[in-house]
């Protein structure tokens, strides 16, 4: 399996554990370090690949129509068509993406975003019902979950850096001067070197084979 903008591995170590060969694309190095560090410690093998999914060639990296089962979740990695077609051309069974269908971040994040780029952060549904419509006019039928949640995460300040680079990613370029400054942010809103962050999400999961399609004559 293939396992797009992995990060720390929340998918890619429970299949492993399953018996799936994996292999995981993210272009953060400290989230792949992270990810090989648990699947050490639990004793499985994960293939990492440090690059922007965006940038991987399907031929060159002998991926194209490998994959039983093709998974993006809650990524940045994948956002438009050709994101996802790449998805697509990789997968001989199965694809499995999980998206925003609407969120309300941490407050912190909003006041972050302003203070960095002196403009207000729009939000934008863009992570699961345009994927569908596109998936929809291929010919595809996702079988689709809905879910309403509330998170509750206490991220050290290096998490913190990495998740809100991810979240500022979608629109803005995140370099390592950006990452000093959310570091430099949020520092002194984490005693003990901790952060208390609260999100509510209603996320959207699809699943589809590619075999299956609906193709209109």
């Amino acid at each position: 399996m293939l396992d797009v903008g992995a990060g720390t591995g929340s998918l890619s170590i429970p299949l492993a554990k399953l018996g799936a060969q994996v292999t995981a694309v993210d272009f953060s190095e400290e989230m792949l370090k992270k990810l090989q560090a648990r699947a050490q410690e639990e004793e499985f093998t994960v293939r990492t690949i440090l690059k922007s999914w965006d940038t991987v060639n399907l031929d060159e990296e002998g991926f194209r129509n490998k994959f039983d089962l093709v998974i993006a979740s809650m990524t940045p990695a994948v956002r438009n068509p050709p994101d996802l077609a790449l998805m697509l051309e990789a997968s001989k069974g199965f694809c499995y993406y999980s998206g925003w269908v609407n969120r309300k971040w941490d407050k912190s994040y909003y006041s972050l975003y302003k203070h960095l780029f002196n403009e207000e952060f729009k939000e934008s549904p863009h992570g699961f019902y345009l994927p569908f419509m596109y998936l929809y006019m291929l010919g595809y039928r996702p079988v689709i979950t809905l879910m309403q949640d509330e998170w509750k995460s206490n991220e050290t300040i290096d998490e913190y850096v990495e998740t809100a680079s991810g979240f500022f990613s979608t629109t803005k370029q995140i370099d390592d001067q950006v990452k000093k400054q959310i570091r430099e942010f949020i520092t002194p809103h984490a005693p003990g070197g901790i952060y208390h962050a609260q999100t509510q999400v209603i996320t959207g999961m699809m699943i589809w084979n590619m075999k299956e399609r609906n193709i209109q004559t």
